[in-house]
């Protein structure tokens, strides 16, 4: 017995999701799907050029942010670049991105130069694991520091005269009130 060739299998096609003729019964349908579907494909397009614009515009504002923050912070902290940019604290990308972004991000880097054991067990951690321990520092870092107590001396108790004026200028008789103006002219 000879076997019969076999017929050649359809090639499959990757669906695309675009709109096949074979799937509709009317002509004028296929088009109006075809044509729905490009202008979906080209505002996907859009949208996803959108959405990389602005998340490139976000990326610079928070660069810009960070730069304004270390420029605080070399005012705040005199020896700010030696401790925070010391380059033996280990930095996970995760840290990076976190302290970059956070309103604090330059004194968690200044604490966390002043602590490498801390930079060093955070770094270690999950990036979610990490992000808690940001967060826990960006809490400890905007605590406001207690006032330091000044050494001036103790301010006077009382201020102004300490005369009397005893009684109401508008109740005396015309020769109390005149010693009375005579008297207050002269202090």
């Amino acid at each position: 017995m000879q076997s019969q060739p076999k017929e050649p299998e359809p090639a499959i096609v990757p669906d695309t999701g675009e709109p096949r003729l074979e799937q509709y019964d009317d002509y004028d349908d296929y088009i109006i799907a075809k044509t729905t579907h490009q202008i979906e494909q080209k505002q996907q397009v859009k949208d996803q050029q959108r959405e990389a614009e602005q998340a490139q515009q976000a990326a610079a504002q928070h660069a810009q942010e960070f730069q304004q923050h270390l420029t605080d912070a070399r005012v705040k902290y005199n020896d700010f670049d030696e401790v925070a940019f010391n380059p033996n604290i280990p930095y996970s990308e995760a840290m990076t991105d976190l302290v970059m972004t956070s309103e604090q991000g330059s004194d968690i880097a200044y604490y966390l130069g002043q602590h490498p054991e801390d930079a060093q067990r955070i770094a270690r951690l999950s990036d979610r694991d990490a992000a808690r321990e940001i967060g826990r520092l960006e809490v400890r870092v905007s605590i406001p520091q207690p006032k330091t107590i000044s050494n001036a001396p103790e301010p006077p108790s009382t201020v102004g005269s300490k005369e009397v004026i005893g009684k109401d200028p508008s109740k005396m008789n015309t020769e109390e009130w005149m010693e009375w103006r005579n008297n207050s002219q002269l202090r």
